[in-house]
């Protein structure tokens, strides 16, 4: 019996709006689903035409979709041809076509290659890159206890150099080591879904990572935003950087959502301009009221830019923020992501804003990770009481 197929938008439910895409397949009189990993608001996905709508990404989620379920109806009629019985799992294997082989390298690779959203991808590509060079983790068969100990060994004691010949030192900082094995484990874990390992296979049921301490938050004052804000800084590039870093001091953006946001993420709602979109990180929705300076900024570009704000490339950024931060006496190390800090901290707890709302407007996946920002607030208020004993 031929297999039917429909993509369904948010099966388990939404949060906040935004629901997974998955692909039905009825075969065998039952119901299986596969997830496509792209996550939209509802009013981004057209149910009758199942395809994405109203999205930055909407053409490339679109063929991503079309992709799918093209290359498993493919694997369909080639078990068909060969009057073999057609299963789910057999469907399945479909997703990893295209991979370069039948190793757990292979299988890491076709999982980034075939999931081109894959939130902080660039630091997935790094994980792959190390396990290439330390070359004892190859195979499904490799993945052991003492190949896992190896590599977090080699973590610590071995550069490598990247694709463009650039050299990476050896990892210091245990938060660091411990993000690599909360990736390999995610791989390890999918391996799993898709049987090509047993749950006692897997190497972390006896290995544990010290997650290490986090590095320090670090944010603008009161005083320091607004001497940021109304310093006069004569070279125009300085003047530009400096107003991107502003507008997403109170926004809260950080750099990829700033840099690929248009007038079509600002909309208006009982007369109040908010800004709205997908963070690419998490998948999850974010709005923020447009507060007056940001949409000053907004307003001053906008005869300058086709996106929302004119962002150049995010060393470069960073590399001009070090000249600001000398011109205006700052003492800090400015980055660009201080002003999302700056934002969750400076702009909205000490103003009052309940944390709640605070990890909505980030976009965060959960109240946990927004709740670091409350602990940084709670110790500054604990200094300044000090100063009055």
């Amino acid at each position: 019996m031929k297999a039917s197929y429909k993509f369904i938008f948010a099966r388990k439910g939404k949060r906040e709006g935004v629901g997974l895409i998955e692909l039905r397949i009825y075969v065998n009189k039952k119901n299986h689903y596969i997830s496509t990993g792209i996550r939209v608001h509802e009013s981004q996905w057209d149910a009758k035409r199942s395809a994405v709508k109203n999205h930055d990404l909407e053409a490339d989620y679109n063929i991503r979709l079309h992709d799918l379920r093209n290359r498993i109806e493919k694997r369909e009629l080639k078990l068909l041809e060969k009057d073999r019985i057609v299963t789910f799992q057999k469907l399945k294997e479909a997703i990893r076509e295209g991979s370069s082989d039948d190793t757990f390298i292979g299988f890491v690779q076709n999982c980034l290659e075939t999931d081109p959203d894959y939130p902080a991808k660039k630091h997935h590509y790094s994980l792959l890159n190390r396990l290439k060079v330390f070359g004892k983790i190859i195979d499904f068969g490799d993945l052991t206890v003492q190949n896992i100990e190896r590599f977090d060994r080699f973590l610590r004691g071995h550069s490598i150099k990247d694709k463009n010949g650039r050299e990476h030192p050896p990892i210091q900082a245990q938060s660091t080591i411990h993000s690599y094995h909360r990736r390999l484990k995610t791989y390890i874990n999918r391996a799993i879904r898709y049987r090509y390992l047993k749950m006692d296979d897997n190497p972390y049921n006896f290995f544990k990572s010290d997650k290490g301490e986090t590095g320090k938050i670090r944010y603008l004052s009161k005083e320091e935003l607004d001497l940021l804000r109304e310093k006069h800084l004569p070279i125009e590039r300085l003047d530009r950087i400096r107003d991107m870093f502003v507008f997403c001091c109170y926004t809260g953006l950080p750099y990829q959502e700033a840099e690929r946001a248009t007038r079509e993420n600002i909309k208006i709602y009982d007369g109040q301009k908010w800004l709205e979109g997908q963070r690419g990180k998490t998948g999850m929705w974010y709005q923020v009221p447009l507060l007056k300076e940001a949409e000053r900024i907004v307003e001053k570009y906008a005869p300058f830019t086709d996106r929302l704000l004119p962002m150049i490339s995010n060393q470069h950024t960073n590399a001009y923020l070090k000249e600001i931060q000398s011109l205006c006496g700052i003492e800090q190390n400015l980055t660009f992501h201080m002003a999302r800090h700056t934002f969750a901290t400076t702009v909205t707890l000490e103003n009052g804003i309940p944390l709640e709302t605070v990890s909505k407007m980030l976009g965060h996946s959960s109240i946990k990770t927004t709740q670091i920002y409350a602990k940084v607030r709670r110790e500054k208020i604990k200094k300044d009481m000090d100063r009055l004993t």
